[in-house]
């Protein structure tokens, strides 16, 4: 009985981890669609992790600029005796003193205000970065997947031709040894399809390395293995009038980031402006000295003895304001800052309309594009269309013999071929579309 349930036990064990090793198994088996690729890239990629950390401290330099205000304090204490004592009373002769000294200090300008707005600014600037980042990722990781599936189809494609050739070379090895056929038509097709196989091997061979890259932009480990699952689906999209693009131009990334520039500049003018106006100082100083030494006598009693023991020696409060004289002169440093600043904004706007006409050459350049692509796509499917029906029609002569063995693999030669150029087609038709995305900021659905 003993022997029967170590048995079972033994036998349940066997099964649990047969049961785990297959869901560990599966869970390293991942089929990924585009939206999950974007996801998890959103959520891994460490570019994006850094951009989203450079906006965190930009935030937080922006939430906690009104430190600025907070005046300078200091607060301190010393313990002292003279080498030759003047002394106040000769039986203190080798007394210890104590001073405690307190100092606040406050300095406030025009340029305290602009040096706050400008951690506005910055925070501004680093979330258009964040944004241009994310829709910069996208679309790469879109790019990435698209190629992925191209080049999986491409080595698919091979794999169908070298069926194809082997089909064939068996046929005329068959053929040639009914004697029907001549031993250079069995060389020719042995040759077709042993030329297949180092391409197969090299497409597959790049194909790994860009998984394997883009493994690591998703996040995923080397041992995790991943399925693109979505399949490159064409959608003749009616892209909007020029016109409609064009206005949308002020919301691209490097025009955003131009303006935020040039608003940078004229902060940075604005704040040479400031050092004319006058600084406003405000100052509190307390200096109190206990006269008698500090360890015969009490630090504390009542308000004669207080009075009468510890003494200010120094000690103010001041308001004032300084002028600035000097930033008033011809071709002060000041002045010729603001000259520069002025130079650097003219120079700007004239960057921000050369960038403007860019995008717009982009945007038109990315229309016309598309379109020559979607007449491509047409052409190069009726081609393909008209390519199968040709090598079918090869095959069939071939095998009754009005056909020789050249016409086949030429007919087979144009098929691949047209199919090749139709996947092409197909990944530079969506790699454009998402370039126009991006270059008009602008989603199409």
């Amino acid at each position: 009985m003993n022997r029967f349930i170590i048995i079972f036990y033994i036998f349940i064990g066997y099964i649990s981890c047969y049961s785990n090793n297959n869901t560990i198994n599966s869970l390293k088996n991942i089929d990924i669609t585009i939206n999950d690729a974007v996801n998890l890239a959103l959520r891994n990629n460490l570019d994006y992790e850094t951009e989203k950390l450079k906006l965190e401290n930009k935030k937080w330099q922006m939430y906690t600029c009104w430190n600025s205000f907070i005046p300078n304090i200091t607060a301190g204490f010393l313990l002292y005796r003279y080498n030759s004592y003047k002394n106040i009373n000769a039986n203190d002769s080798d007394a210890w003193n104590l001073n405690l000294n307190f100092n606040l200090s406050y300095t406030l300008n025009a340029s305290l205000f602009l040096s706050l707005y400008q951690t506005i600014i910055d925070y501004k600037a680093e979330k258009i970065n964040l944004n241009s980042a994310k829709s910069s990722l996208i679309k790469n990781v879109k790019k990435q997947y698209f190629n992925l599936v191209i080049l999986k189809k491409n080595i698919e494609l091979i794999n169908d031709e070298m069926i194809n050739a082997k089909k064939l070379y068996e046929q005329t090895k068959a053929i040639f040894e009914k004697g029907l056929s001549s031993e250079y038509n069995l060389l020719s097709s042995k040759i077709q399809y042993e030329n297949l196989k180092p391409s197969i091997i090299s497409l597959q061979k790049k194909y790994n390395q860009n998984l394997l890259l883009y493994k690591q932009v998703l996040g995923f480990k080397d041992e995790f293995d991943i399925n693109l699952v979505d399949e490159i689906q064409i959608k003749k999209h009616d892209i909007e009038s020029k016109e409609i693009l064009f206005k949308n131009i002020e919301n691209r990334f490097d025009i955003q980031l131009l303006k935020i520039s040039l608003e940078t500049l004229n902060n940075s003018k604005n704040k040479y402006i400031a050092s004319f106006t006058p600084n406003f100082l405000f100052r509190y100083y307390a200096d109190l000295t206990f006269q008698k030494n500090i360890f015969k006598y009490n630090w504390f009693g009542d308000y004669n003895y207080m009075n009468s023991n510890w003494n200010q020696i120094d000690g103010e409060i001041s308001l004032g304001l300084s002028f600035p004289l000097s930033s008033w002169f011809p071709f002060s440093n000041e002045q010729m800052h603001i000259e520069t600043a002025t130079n650097q904004i003219i120079q700007k706007k004239f960057e921000i309309t050369k960038a403007r006409q860019s995008a717009k050459i982009e945007i038109e350049s990315l229309i016309e594009s598309i379109e020559g692509s979607k007449e491509i796509l047409n052409s190069i499917y009726e081609n393909l269309i008209f390519a199968q029906r040709a090598y079918e029609m090869a095959k069939e002569e071939y095998n009754v013999g009005t056909k020789n063995l050249l016409d086949v693999q030429n007919s087979m030669a144009d098929l691949n071929k047209a199919k090749f150029n139709f996947l092409s087609e197909e990944l530079n038709y969506i790699s454009t579309l998402l370039d126009l995305e991006y270059a008009s900021n602008k989603i199409f659905e």
